[in-house]
C-alpha cells in the first residue's frame, strides 16, 4: 500500500518502502487547489512516483511543512526546489538555525565535540537518508494558523521530542503529530530534548481531544486516540519504575548506563548516547518533583 486516504478530502497518507519504522517514515500529502506535504518520509524521486495514481506532479507542489529537523522526516529535503520549483519549505522557528550548517546541526545533536558520533551518524543516517542542511523559507511560530485550500491549518508545540518539534492541527478535528508517534518508543535523546515539556505536549494533545491522529511512524489512528496517548505516556512512566528499581541496587548511577532500560541493545555509539541522555532526564524530573513535593510539606 502506497497511499492510504484519511478523513479529511484530498488528505492521503504517502507510505514509504518497508515498515514505517526509523528510518521510514510516512508523508502526509494534500492534493487540494493547493498542494501540501508534511515531511518528506521519502526521498522526493520517489515520493513523485508514489503520487502518480493522483494525478500529480511534485512539481505543483506549494508547502512544504517539516515537523522538526530529523533526517527521517527531511529526506532530500535540501534538494526540493530541483522538484518542487515553487515548494516553499516551513520548520519551526526553534530549529530553523540547525537545519542551515553541520556545525548547527551537530550541536542541536549534542555532539559537536564527538567527531566519532558524527562519523557514524554520516555513515548509518545522514548519508543513507540523503540529508543535508538547508535554509527554510518560513519559521512557523508558535499556534500560528495558515489556510490553505480547503483545509485551516494550526502549528501545535509539541516540544520535547526536539526543541521545537511540532504538531500541525488540520480542521480542530485531525492532530500530526509527527514524531509523538505513539509506538512502543517514545524518544527525548538529544541534549535539547526535554521530558517535562514531552510530558506537557502530552497533556496538551489530551486536552485538545484530536477525533483522529496521524503519526509519521504509526500512521492514521482513528479508534480512540487520547487513550492512544494515555498508553505511549504510560511507557514513560514504565521507565521511571525500571529506573527506581535498578537505583535499589547500584549505588553508580553510571551503571544504570549499562542495563539497558530504555534501548534493548547497543548496536551503535550513538544508541547508548541517547540512552544515557534519556536516563539523565529521568533522573532530573525525578530530582525535580521530590524537591516540588519537600517543599509543599516545608
Amino acid at each position: 500500500m502506497n497511499i492510504q486516504e484519511t478523513p479529511i478530502e484530498n488528505l492521503y497518507l504517502i507510505f514509504p518502502d518497508g515498515k514505517p519504522v526509523f528510518p521510514n517514515t510516512i508523508t502526509v500529502f494534500y492534493n487540494g487547489e493547493e498542494k501540501f506535504l508534511i515531511d518528506l518520509g521519502s526521498k522526493p524521486e520517489v515520493l513523485e512516483e508514489k503520487i502518480k495514481p493522483l494525478n500529480v506532479s511534485l512539481r505543483e507542489l506549494d508547502y512544504v511543512i517539516i515537523t522538526h529537523f530529523h533526517p527521517d522526516h527531511n529526506k532530500g529535503t535540501w534538494r526540493i526546489k530541483k522538484t518542487s520549483p515553487k515548494a516553499q519549505v516551513w520548520l519551526n522557528d526553534k530549529e530553523s538555525n540547525y537545519i542551515i550548517s553541520w556545525e548547527k546541526f551537530f550541536e542541536a545533536y549534542g555532539f559537536a565535540d564527538r567527531k566519532d558520533l558524527q562519523e557514524e551518524w554520516l555513515h548509518n543516517v545522514g548519508i543513507p537518508l540523503d540529508f543535508k542542511p538547508y535554509v527554510p523559507d518560513r519559521e512557523l511560530k508558535p499556534f500560528e494558523k495558515e489556510t490553505i485550500g480547503d483545509l485551516e491549518l494550526e502549528f501545535i508545540p509539541a516540544y520535547g521530542h526536539t526543541l521545537g518539534h511540532m504538531a500541525v492541527r488540520i480542521n480542530k478535528e485531525l492532530i500530526v503529530t509527527g514524531d509523538i508517534d505513539l509506538t512502543n518508543f517514545p524518544w527525548y535523546g538529544h541534549p535539547t530534548s526535554s521530558l517535562e515539556e514531552f510530558i506537557e505536549s502530552l497533556k496538551l494533545l489530551i486536552r485538545l481531544e484530536p477525533k483522529y491522529i496521524i503519526t509519521m511512524h504509526r500512521g492514521l489512528i482513528d479508534k480512540d486516540p487520547v487513550r492512544e496517548i494515555y498508553r505511549y505516556w504510560n511507557i514513560v512512566i514504565e521507565r521511571d519504575k525500571r529506573i527506581i528499581e535498578a537505583l535499589h541496587y547500584y549505588d553508580d548511577v553510571e551503571k544504570l548506563f549499562e542495563l539497558n532500560i530504555i534501548y534493548p541493545r547497543y548496536d551503535f555509539k550513538l544508541a547508548r548516547f541517547f540512552e544515557e541522555e534519556m536516563i539523565k532526564k529521568h533522573l532530573r524530573l525525578m530530582c525535580k518533583n521530590i524537591r516540588g513535593k519537600l517543599e509543599q510539606l516545608a
